[in-house]
């Protein structure tokens, strides 16, 4: 940063401040490539991938509990259930033993199809206890397409294994959510 001087047309001297910002460098269409293949997720152990989902619980825990202390009294206590359901999974993930992994079972859900229909909603403090179940049906959805997708690339089975089981967890949360959805929101119409 410097100050300079300058005139003016009322005659008199003025300091003033230029920031001086240095111009990003060009980068070549090579390193670009680079910079975006290094953004993808790359996951090599089961570890990692454990390590992710159950950062992913904390942050969808902590989310809801900020949110609750945001919204009106009214939905409060439903984010705080489904903060509390995250920890929950957070547990219940902290707890899974990778060396029985090949014991588990995996098994399809099967959903209401309501996440699928419904429209995506942003939070706000003054969303309705129905826009608060669309948003967290939405979130378990973006969630197991996630671990879905990513079980079709790796060509390890122990961690497709498990990406496909934590895409079945997923399933398993948005299901319950779309039956609470069904129940309390779509019979009132």
């Amino acid at each position: 940063m410097t100050a300079s001087m300058f005139f003016r047309r009322d005659g008199a001297w003025c300091w003033f401040r230029t920031i001086y910002k240095k111009r990003p460098k060009r980068s070549s269409r090579r390193s670009r490539k680079r910079s975006r293949r290094r953004h993808k997720m790359r996951w090599r152990s089961l570890d990692e991938v454990l390590r992710f989902a159950i950062r992913r619980e904390a942050d969808d825990a902590a989310f809801y509990r900020l949110a609750s202390d945001r919204s009106k009294p009214g939905t409060k206590e439903a984010f705080l259930e489904l903060a509390r359901e995250e920890e929950a999974h957070r547990r219940k993930l902290e707890a899974l033993d990778l060396k029985k992994l090949d014991e588990i079972e995996i098994k399809e859900a099967s959903g209401l199809g309501i996440g699928e229909s419904i429209e995506e909603v942003q939070f706000d403090s003054e969303m309705t206890y129905g826009d608060l179940l669309r948003m967290a049906i939405k979130n378990e959805e973006k969630a197991r397409q996630l671990y879905s997708a990513t079980a079709q690339m790796v060509d390890d089975p122990s961690l497709k294994k498990l990406l496909l089981l934590l895409a079945q967890e997923e399933a398993a949360h948005k299901e319950k959510l779309e039956k609470r959805y069904d129940e309390d929101i779509l019979t009132e119409f």
